[in-house]
């Protein structure tokens, strides 16, 4: 690097250690977020009985494990086991690098950016990444090989999205769907005669490389290497199109009625979100009027 490059990259990791710090995961931290999405997930889910245990809870145990331990190091900060029982739900010490690079896929909206950035620092984004996976595992799934995270995984991720307070959902949602627009207009996916075809393909090479790359990711040497090399155009894809699956998913929500929302949202996860084109109407409906 020369000076001026490493002048600029020592202030970035700086800006990337307050991410690691605010979102830092504790054992007790992660219990605390598992149970506050309880209800929350046992609301939406049928045969209710089925799933929970003895307790009356949804079984989810969070292991807060160290990096190096983990499936996709920093890279993926939390994994359940679906098909366990109870689940264990995996959890990396911080979300600070998902976070800090998430956050690089909004841009920077003139006026906007200590708000915004005020937003991932908040703990919200920790909180949604946790609560999401006590849904997960009891949704029925698509068939093997036909999950795409920027669709089934978006539902997921807009549910916890809606069960944070009223200010902070609305906050996220404007926060998705400007980053929504922004890739969209950058992929130029509006002009496109397939973009699910252009945004599967994306979704199947961000999967490929946590699978490949993410457990290099495990320390904090290697987290700043990580940040010090060019744009891993494969992992921050992953933001681009997760920002367009829920923007959709949050577009389609606002057209349904106040009264019957619950009862459609409760079909999205039982039976929906099992179909391996789950959200592609969405989808494209969507790009087509972000021109």
């Amino acid at each position: 690097m020369t000076a001026t490059n490493t002048g600029t990259f020592d202030a970035r990791y700086a800006d990337y250690l307050r991410y690691r710090k605010a979102l830092a995961v504790t054992p007790p931290r992660a219990r605390a977020i598992v149970a506050e999405a309880q209800p929350h997930a046992q609301a939406l889910l049928a045969d209710l009985a089925r799933h929970v245990g003895p307790d009356g809870l949804l079984p989810v145990e969070p292991r807060v494990i160290p990096a190096a331990q983990g499936r996709y190091g920093y890279l993926l900060p939390a994994w359940p086991e679906p098909d366990k029982r109870p689940v264990p739900l995996y959890v990396v010490p911080s979300f600070g690098l998902l976070a800090y690079l998430w956050r690089g896929s909004i841009g920077e909206p003139e006026g906007e950016r200590a708000a915004v950035t005020e937003r991932f620092l908040s703990g919200e984004r920790l909180w949604v990444g946790l609560a999401n996976d006590v849904l997960q595992p009891f949704v029925p799934a698509p068939p093997a090989g036909t999950y795409r995270m920027y669709r089934h995984h978006a539902l997921m991720l807009y549910c916890a999205t809606t069960w944070l307070p009223p200010v902070s959902r609305d906050g996220w949602l404007r926060l998705y769907d400007r980053g929504a627009r922004r890739a969209i207009a950058r992929h130029r996916l509006a002009a496109m005669r397939d973009p699910i075809a252009w945004l599967d393909a994306a979704d199947a090479r961000a999967s490929a490389f946590y699978d490949s790359y993410g457990a290099r990711v495990s320390t904090e040497d290697t987290a700043r290497a990580f940040l010090a090399e060019p744009e891993h155009e494969e992992y921050t894809l992953f933001f681009s199109v997760s920002n367009i699956g829920i923007s959709a998913l949050a577009a389609q929500s606002r057209r349904q009625d106040a009264d019957a929302h619950q009862g459609w949202l409760r079909h999205m996860v039982n039976v929906a979100h099992a179909d391996p084109d789950f959200l592609v109407g969405a989808v494209s409906a969507y790009i087509r009027t972000s021109r």
